[in-house]
């Protein structure tokens, strides 16, 4: 790790000493702010114009107000700032130097204008960034009606299993909701993605090398969701509304709606919202299952479930601004989601055969049940102590509590040939209390450079118990050997510093370090097993960038990051996928490091591209195990090493004509699985192959604020541990209407409209079984939704608050699952 870190910073000080001697030309930085607030106004449009007006240097300020413009010859020139809402500043400069800094640029309210003003200017879908991919969403057909999860899905790089596991390029990623972590992962994950309305969003960042600054958790880095914001002061706010079903083996509805409302006032700012929905997917599962060198003996299964969901998700947020420079708030959020994961219809059977003689056919009733009850707090503080030098303090505390409850029975009867009746039942319950205080510093040096340090604490604690009962003479009898209790505690210290600089006009460097102090403990009270962990790590990162023109912009970046168990991966519990398989943590599990390397070519605003190398060790993956009557065993393990190749090329919205725009996001990287050898073998097994991912959408923008979208997503077959995941894709369509001075919106979308959505996979063990599961998801359905937007409001402080890393590893994807493998996608 010290090598590539030194190697990294070598690589970027090499390039920057290769700079050629500086032309005549000039950069113009600065803030832009808001004059009453102070708060910094994100994508405020300057110009550079010379004395006949010609702009010769354009751009849109940064999340913080910041802003840079290059690449302007010496000379005499009006530099003008627009926001919409805000009266035109306009401000001469005279360039002789190879820097010249506007400073804090405060820009005036226009309130005459903004009742009337309409927004018109068009946002490319994708902006590469110095550490970011930045997907801008609001405007698409498909995110009218949609939900976060669908929207997800249209990332680049983004790839999302059926167990809501998420990952960018690969590997796992921590999902974050307007710069807070959700507090989820796995199925309770999709849940809160379902329910969050795809029209409140504004933009995805996909972080695939995060600085010091955030967690090191998350292989694949952090994906953060950023929620529309409000432009206005008093109340504002949106009301939504949506329905949608399809006819498969029975009639599968969905339906919903929400509501977001915004309140500011000149000392405070309040946000509360609120989302409900139902939701009906079928799913068609069978498996095949061979065993023997000459497979003489074999297995296969189906069954037809239908899952059913309820959920209701509200959050409430509060500032105070104390002063102009000293904010105090808080932020509660709230979930509760009941589901259930049932047969229906009568193909719910097992057959076992010998050299082609059917032996037994065994008919199953398999019934699950979940609820996940979830609350999160976080109280917050945020003082700027030195304008000049930008010095900021901000700290958080946070509490979040999970209550989750799964039941699962199974009645299996043998219907033909001979055999046992099975008939049992499990109860689970899980208490999760996470506790979490942080405190981050930064400011400014030198004009153009910044530090970063900070300090965190963080505490787990899971209580898990499950009850396992047979049915054995006519009663319920409990099973002490399938029962079990589980209790995990978990400490993690951390502290970072991180340092980074403008280097002339076109260069930037950043460097940071990490260090994180993991201490568990998980006691298996059934089991009287007792397992300690402790572990340092030191995360370095190195950030560097190039900008020749305004056309072009290179990036080159190392991180190093830990991917620790997820608690249900640890939590020894059986969870049943079928009545032949089931899935089942393990305590002893040791997290996974990665170190990546990313190099990046932006060419203007169009063309995206990413090569990547990527390097983990101790991959955690689920090893399948059989017992003597065939029944499948998914036990999580360090399965070896994962080392990754390749790159991922993005062209956004491409205008071929005035009215048609094309995208195009393409993945392609190799990756190579290797076991650790098993005792008393030499060669380790190996599972190698090319990870494709293609998401093409077609936009036609018509008169009258008609606009139609055609979108498809393809996906080859993806090598993973033990099992290679078959191709998959699928096509949706959409046509939305915006009106009443586009404030409010009419869709009409159809999700896989071919219905070829599958999730297939195919188990490559090297011993004397084959196995393969296919899984058909009624992604297919026709939706209508409407959407409006009411009141006014302004944007309120973008503050770093909310911080509890640590929830992203909960994953209680064993409760109801709908697949084999976690991660497998």
């Amino acid at each position: 790790m010290n090598k590539r870190f030194l190697l990294g910073i070598i690589l970027v000080f090499g390039a920057v000493n290769l700079s050629a001697a500086r032309s005549n030309t000039a950069a113009v930085r600065g803030t832009v702010v808001d004059k009453e607030t102070e708060n910094p106004l994100a994508y405020a449009t300057l110009s550079v114009r010379d004395s006949l007006q010609y702009v010769v240097a354009a751009g849109t300020a940064r999340d913080d107000g910041s802003f840079l413009l290059e690449g302007i010859p010496y000379g005499n020139y009006h530099l003008s700032v627009t926001f919409i809402g805000y009266k035109e500043h306009t401000m001469a400069i005279e360039l002789k130097t190879v820097q010249w800094d506007a400073g804090v640029i405060a820009m005036e309210e226009d309130v005459q204008t903004l009742t009337t003003a309409v927004i018109t200017a068009k946002v490319p879908l994708i902006e590469q960034k110095i550490d970011k991919i930045v997907m801008n969403v609001s405007e698409a057909v498909s995110t009218e009606g949609s939900n976060a999860l669908e929207v997800l899905r249209k990332a680049p790089g983004v790839t999302i299993d059926m167990e809501g596991n998420v990952k960018l390029n690969g590997q796992p990623v921590s999902v974050w909701i307007d710069g807070r972590p959700s507090y989820m992962s796995g199925l309770e994950l999709e849940a809160l993605l379902r329910a969050t309305d795809g029209t409140t969003i504004d933009k995805i960042e996909l972080m695939a090398h995060p600085s010091a600054r955030y967690d090191a958790e998350g292989s694949g880095g952090i994906i953060n969701i950023k929620m529309k914001k409000n432009l206005l002061k008093g109340l504002s706010g949106t009301a939504n509304a949506f329905y949608g079903g399809m006819k498969h083996k029975a009639y599968e509805q969905e339906g919903g709606g929400g509501t977001s409302l915004n309140l500011r006032t000149d000392k405070t700012n309040t946000m509360f919202s609120y989302s409900g929905r139902v939701d009906n997917t079928g799913v068609e599962l069978s498996s095949h299952t061979a065993f023997g060198e000459s497979l003489q003996m074999e297995q296969f299964s189906h069954s037809d479930m239908l899952s059913s969901s309820v959920s209701h998700t509200a959050k409430l947020a509060n500032d105070v601004y104390l002063t102009k420079k000293h904010t105090v708030g808080f932020i509660v959020t709230t979930m509760f989601q009941d589901q259930d994961l049932d047969n229906y219809g009568n193909e719910n059977y097992t057959d076992m055969f010998l050299n082609n003689q059917l032996l037994n056919r065994t008919k199953s009733v398999i019934s699950n049940g979940s609820s996940f009850r979830n609350i999160t707090s976080n109280i917050n503080y945020t003082g700027l102590f030195n304008e000049q030098k930008s010095q900021e303090l901000t700290f958080n505390a946070d509490y979040a509590y999970y209550d989750i409850f799964s039941e699962n029975s199974q009645e299996n009867t043998i219907v033909d040939g001979f055999g046992m009746d099975q008939i049992f039942r499990q109860k689970s319950n899980q208490y999760i209390n996470l506790f979490s205080g942080r405190l981050d510093y930064q400011q400014s040096f030198w004009k153009t450079g910044i530090i970063e340090t900070g300090i965190k604490w963080a505490t787990t604690q899971t209580d898990n118990n499950l009850l396992r009962e047979d049915f054995l003479d006519t009663q319920w009898t409990p099973n002490p050997d399938l029962s079990n209790e589980f209790v995990y505690t978990e400490h993690i210290a951390a502290a970072y510093a991180s340092v980074g600089r403008m280097l002339g006009n076109k260069w930037m460097l950043k460097l940071g370090i990490r260090g994180e102090f993991t201490g568990a403990n998980g006691h298996w009270i059934s089991a009287q097993e007792v397992t300690k962990k402790k572990y340092f790590n030191v995360f370095p990162t190195v950030f560097g960038g190039y900008n020749p023109s305004a056309s072009w912009r290179f990036t080159l970046s190392y991180t190093s990051r830990i991917g620790r168990p997820s608690f249900s991966q640890l939590n020894p519990f059986r969870a049943y996928i079928d009545a032949n398989s089931y899935i089942v943590g393990n305590p002893n599990l040791d997290p996974q490091l990665s170190d990546q390397v990313v190099l990046g070519v932006n060419f203007k605003t169009h063309y995206n591209l990413a090569l990547l190398y990527s390097h983990v060790k101790d991959f955690i993956m689920q090893n399948p195990y059989y017992d003597q009557e065939g029944t499948k065993i998914l036990l999580y393990d360090n399965f070896g090493t994962q080392s990754m190749a390749g790159g991922v090329l993005s062209l956004s919205e491409l205008p071929l004509t005035k009215w048609l725009y094309l995208t195009v996001n393409g993945t392609c990287i190799y990756l190579s699985n290797t076991a650790v050898p098993e005792q008393g073998q030499s060669n380790a097994y190996s599972n190698n192959g090319l990870l494709t991912n293609v998401y093409s959408q077609v936009t036609l923008v018509l008169p009258k604020n008609w606009k139609i979208e055609l979108m498809g997503l393809y996906q080859g077959k993806v090598p993973a541990g033990y099992f290679v995941v078959a191709p998959m894709y699928f096509v949706n369509g959409g046509i939305k209407k915006n009106f009443m001075n586009n404030k409010a919106t009419l869709s009409l979308n159809v999700n896989d409209i071919f219905g070829t959505f599958n999730n297939n996979l195919v188990l490559t063990s090297d011993n004397a079984v084959q196995y393969k599961i296919d899984q058909r998801v009624h992604l297919q359905k026709v939706r209508i939704s409407f959407s409006i937007r009411f009141g006014q409001g302004k944007a309120a402080r973008t503050r770093k608050v909310g911080d509890l890393e640590e929830a992203s590893r909960i994953d209680p994807s064993a409760v109801l699952p709908t697949g084999t493998s976690e991660g497998v996608l």
